[in-house]
């Protein structure tokens, strides 16, 4: 078995990650809650399926 060092990442490369876009829509619900449900897609992965779009949810809430 033999190690082939040309095959593994360098110490200082650069990693760059896939570009993605974020379409969302921001609701307040009150004054301290903020909703946000949104989805990420990634246009340069070919079409668009389960396999390239991703469903979120992001909530602030403040206390004070």
């Amino acid at each position: 078995m033999s190690l082939h060092n040309e095959d593994q990442r360098k110490f200082f490369d650069l990693s760059h990650p896939a570009p993605y876009q974020t379409l969302g829509l921001g609701i307040a619900a009150h004054d301290s809650v903020f909703l946000y449900p949104f989805l990420k897609f990634y246009p340069l992965k070919g079409n668009l399926g389960t396999d390239t779009v991703l469903a979120g949810f992001n909530a602030i809430i403040n206390l004070f």
